[in-house]
């Protein structure tokens, strides 16, 4: 693994910022808040936070110009990026919340409600060990069937099942950890997930 470089955390009015901030701090990972798309260019590693609805995040996104600068970087391998929560949900082609959204159209695959049944509510709050069913950058150093925090009502389905790093079994099965190529996305939150998810934010920096 490389060394640390300077992540840029994109500021939409839709997001956990400070909160990601405060854990790249504590592990002395430099980093900036990015409040203009032109300022994407300077950044090798770059985090798509979000908290909320997938609806509101996209109009924020395009509001801001955000989103065709963040499409246009990460296809030509300009940057790697992270989404985390919501800001994994965006990278997929389509959500269903809301009457139906389309993404950013980066990964193949749509955003579903999760399948409420007895033993099942909404929102999906706290620890849920996920299932490892390939190799992960991401969870490099991390024992397997780890444990990470989630906050969500929406699971992500992905097409190409080889990105696919880790699913949960919650309802129904959906994909909380891809990775493929300069592309990343963590359903839970590792900002809030303790020494596990501090250890994804490490290996995101160190990749």
């Amino acid at each position: 693994m490389n060394e640390k470089q300077i992540i840029g955390i994109i500021d939409y009015d839709l997001g956990n910022i400070q909160s990601i901030i405060n854990a790249l701090d504590y592990l002395e990972i430099p980093n900036q808040i990015i409040k203009f798309p032109r300022d994407l260019y300077s950044f090798k590693k770059i985090i798509l936070p979000g908290v909320g609805s997938f609806k509101t995040g996209m109009e924020n996104l395009k509001k801001k110009s955000f989103s065709d600068e963040i499409i246009e970087i990460v296809k030509n391998n300009r940057a790697s990026i992270l989404g985390i929560c919501l800001g994994m949900q965006l990278l997929y082609d389509y959500s269903e919340e809301n009457g139906g959204c389309e993404g950013l159209g980066i990964v193949k695959g749509s955003v579903n409600k999760i399948k409420i049944t007895e033993n099942i509510k909404l929102p999906n709050i706290g620890w849920r060990k996920i299932i490892i069913p390939n190799d992960s950058s991401l969870l490099f150093g991390i024992d397997d069937a780890p444990i990470f925090y989630f906050v969500h009502s929406y699971g992500c389905n992905t097409e190409n099942r080889k990105i696919v790093k880790g699913f949960l079994e919650y309802g129904n099965v959906f994909d909380v950890l891809i990775e493929t190529r300069n592309i990343f996305g963590t359903q839970f939150h590792p900002e809030k997930s303790q020494k596990v998810g501090l250890q994804i934010l490490q290996n995101f920096s160190s990749l």
